[in-house]
């Protein structure tokens, strides 16, 4: 019998962790990262948006269809993630539409709620905000947008707030 030379692939070895192939980590916290971001964007409320359709309720979402805002795509680019979390919908019969960073506008936002996606995944900046305005106390979550301030934009927006 001839004994055979056990030849490793690149990259089978181990990594610097105790038991953990390469890339295993990554690999693990992949998918959950995606319902790290899902599950964020329901406790901030965000994920189903609702308009007011004409009889005065809300139209149907349509069905089966689901975005990703990725405002985070310019300062912390991630292919990996929109290609997982992208793979991810489509396997469960979802049709994805993806925005890169330099459309997430204000205006963007503000539309977002017309176009019936039925899930919205945002992969974005974000701050709370709590404090009394005008007597009245708020606690609010705010997106942030990649649009460069204006004062000659949102007028009335900027006039209400003061």
């Amino acid at each position: 019998m001839s004994a055979r030379k056990k030849t490793r692939r690149p990259g089978a070895g181990r990594s610097h962790r105790k038991g953990l192939p390469r890339g295993a980590l990554r690999r693990l916290l992949a998918p959950l990262a995606l319902v790290a971001v899902v599950l964020s964007a329901v406790a901030v409320g965000g994920v189903l948006v609702l308009v007011t359709g004409r009889d005065g309720g809300p139209p149907p979402p349509i069905p089966n269809t689901a975005v990703i805002v990725d405002h985070l795509s310019l300062t912390a680019p991630s292919p990996q993630f929109v290609e997982s979390a992208t793979d991810t919908l489509e396997k469960a019969g979802y049709t994805v539409d993806y925005y890169p960073g330099e459309e997430i506008t204000v205006d963007f936002y503000r539309d977002l709620q017309t176009r019936g996606y039925e899930l919205i995944v945002f992969r974005t900046h974000s701050s709370r905000i709590t404090g009394e305005w005008r007597g009245e106390v708020f606690d609010e979550t705010v997106f942030h947008t990649s649009e460069p301030y204006d004062q000659a934009k949102y007028v009335d927006e900027q006039r209400d707030m003061s």
